[in-house]
């Protein structure tokens, strides 16, 4: 596959968890030292979504990549672009240097790669932005243990809250969801308190699945 085409075979890292990020649906944490490859964790998720939507008619779907610098935003998105662009999946920058006039300008984007704050005036009137927010399939949250964080941590709490708030809305509708139900998938390097994250991540009272390297 083209997408992993820089390296050979999988680390011990990625071997571990590809089982359940490829062939389920689990919401998941992993926790793995820097240089680990955890990003390959996030593209295997976002490959088996493409697969899953092959014989859905609508692709209107969206995935958000959060990360807490822009740096990292900027980086995947060059990387990202590359990778999935043929595949039909556009990709767009969503944080403080981003100009655009009109969220609308969305729509079209399969792939959001935004910070908390960014995500955060986004969704805070989610109503107002229903149609992108209730498309997000899948959530990729990038160095997680910023949680910890007196200061971005609240943002970053809020937001994935906020989502979980949508995710119920949806399931409590009446009208019928094409799209598959929003999947949370987390990795840092330190996270000390992963069984309480793996928990509050999870749904259906099921806590998610946790990994520590």
């Amino acid at each position: 596959m083209t997408i992993f085409k820089a390296f050979p075979y999988f680390n011990i890292v990625q071997s571990k968890v590809f089982d359940d990020v490829f062939y389920t649906d689990k919401p998941l944490v992993v926790c793995a030292p820097t240089g680990a490859g955890k990003t390959v964790i996030f593209e295997l998720a976002v490959v088996r979504l493409i697969m899953k939507m092959e014989n859905v008619v609508v692709r209107g779907f969206k995935i958000v990549y959060m990360a807490p610098i822009k740096a990292l935003c900027s980086e995947r998105l060059q990387d990202w672009t590359d990778k999935f662009e043929s595949f039909g999946l556009k990709c767009k920058e969503l944080t403080g240097d981003t100009e655009i006039d009109n969220y609308y300008e969305l729509q079209e984007v399969n792939v959001i790669l935004t910070t908390p704050e960014k995500w955060d005036s986004l969704t805070r009137r989610w109503r107002d932005n229903k149609y992108i927010v209730q498309s997000v399939c899948l959530f990729l949250i990038d160095e997680i243990h910023v949680l910890n964080d007196n200061v971005r941590g609240a943002t970053i709490e809020a937001v994935i809250s906020r989502m979980k708030t949508v995710q119920v809305s949806l399931s409590h509708s009446n009208t019928e969801q094409p799209l598959p139900k929003l999947r949370f998938i987390a990795v840092s390097a330190t996270i000390p308190n992963i069984e309480d994250i793996a928990e509050w991540m999870g749904e259906n009272h099921q806590a998610a699945t946790f990994y520590v390297f």
